[in-house]
């Protein structure tokens, strides 16, 4: 709801911090059309992207990846800026299939750092 801008709201950027995903948004810039005019509300998707080894927020050794993104959003107009944090769907990163291309998970396997990986030996499956 726009309630801090005394004009419409017609161009935002958004950004998000380092997180146990790695996501960013894959275009910071969002055009609303029609704008948001003062005291109405709008809707906007933003897609997510993998920002690379450089959006990854580090995880304490024994601690689970927080689930929580931190956003910003920015009113280009106004130049206010807005932030909270919100709960990410795991499930959001899955494709509704369970499908990956095999070019894709041979690149994302290659791209583990060695020193993470970790090799065994299972025996006493069942048949």
């Amino acid at each position: 709801r726009n309630v801090a801008s005394s004009v419409p709201v017609s161009n935002l950027a958004i950004q998000l911090n380092k997180n146990a995903f790695g996501l960013s948004p894959a275009n910071q810039q969002v055009a609303c059309n029609p704008p948001i005019p003062v005291g109405g509300s709008g809707r906007h998707s933003v897609e997510l992207a993998n920002g690379g080894p450089g959006m990854v927020a580090q995880v304490p050794p024994g601690q689970p990846a927080s689930p929580q993104i931190q956003v910003a959003i920015k009113n280009m107009t106004t130049g206010l800026v807005f932030y909270f944090a919100a709960n990410f769907a795991l499930e959001a990163l899955f494709a509704p299939d369970g499908a990956l291309e095999r070019a894709a998970f041979i690149e994302s396997w290659k791209s583990i750092d060695d020193k993470k990986e970790l090799y065994g030996t299972v025996s006493d499956l069942p048949a």
